[in-house]
């Protein structure tokens, strides 16, 4: 007997697309992770200092990146990590933002394209003050963008030594040609304003 499927088609479109969002935002943070274990001895991922880094919160990373790191690279690494960093920021707060939030689905009706109702899971400031809702196409805009913030924390891991300089190849060539393709923080959210 064949399962009912007991979402709609709108609805199974956004919670894909939220899993999308999910799975490209732990990448990003793997990536992140990268520039951190340049600081560590031992090549493997089971030495006891980097089962450590795997274990630190999103936003250990970026305090790790900010407080650890960055003070010890300079130019011409160091404008591309501190932009690294802003877009990671950014990225994170979006993420915790969808992620943490309580999801209702509502197809698509009148005005509104089928969208994802996001209730806040905790209050901030003592209160509860935003109930957005988003759609489909910024859900995947988003998603899209931790993709392209993980290539390009990966390609500044390559790209510079663990103090900015240029990484160079035994010949003195650049390990890069090109340096990474800049990343920015991302703008506030597109949500849609639904009257209730």
């Amino acid at each position: 007997m064949e399962a009912e499927n007991i979402l709609a088609a709108d609805e199974e479109r956004l919670l894909t697309a939220l899993g999308y969002l999910v799975m490209r935002w732990n990448n990003a943070e793997h990536s992140a992770r990268m520039i951190l274990r340049q600081y560590l001895s031992g090549d493997s991922l089971h030495d006891q200092a980097h089962m450590q880094i795997s274990q630190r919160t999103a936003i250990g990373i970026e305090e790790d990146l900010r407080d650890k790191a960055l003070p010890q690279w300079q130019e011409p690494g160091r404008k591309f990590l501190e932009r690294l960093i802003d877009a990671y920021s950014s990225a994170r707060v979006h993420r915790n933002n969808i992620v943490h939030g309580i999801h209702m689905t509502a197809g698509a009706g009148g005005e509104y394209p089928a969208h994802l109702i996001l209730l806040p899971g905790k209050p901030k400031n003592g209160k509860y003050f935003w109930s957005p809702s988003i759609d489909l196409q910024t859900l995947q805009a988003t998603a899209h963008h931790f993709h392209d913030l993980a290539m390009y924390a990966r390609e500044v891991a390559i790209a510079f030594n663990k103090d900015g300089s240029v990484a160079c190849n035994k010949d003195g060539s650049p390990v890069m040609p090109a340096f990474p393709t800049m990343v920015s923080p991302l703008a506030a959210l597109e949500l849609i304003a639904i009257d209730r």
